[in-house]
């Protein structure tokens, strides 16, 4: 399972609308704020990946639709 990559996902939400994290179909978690959102994200993908041995991905979606692949590092604000 090494090479296995699961993703987590943050898709966009309009303002006032809370912010959800998934797996596939599976709500993860749900937030009020795209910040909280990323951060559960970013906290369950280093969960995962120690639990499971395997590479963990967060991606989120902009408001125009567009899916990227983040790091902790990135500017997601």
């Amino acid at each position: 399972m090494k090479n296995a990559v699961m993703t987590l996902f943050v898709p966009f939400s309009l303002p006032g609308d809370p912010w959800v994290v998934r797996r596939a179909r599976t709500v993860v978690e749900v937030c009020p704020t795209r910040e909280q959102a990323m951060t559960v994200a970013f906290d369950r993908a280093e969960e995962l990946a120690q639990r499971m041995g395997m590479r963990v991905r967060v991606q989120a979606q902009d408001e125009n639709g567009q899916w990227r692949a983040l790091s902790p590092a990135s500017n997601f604000h």
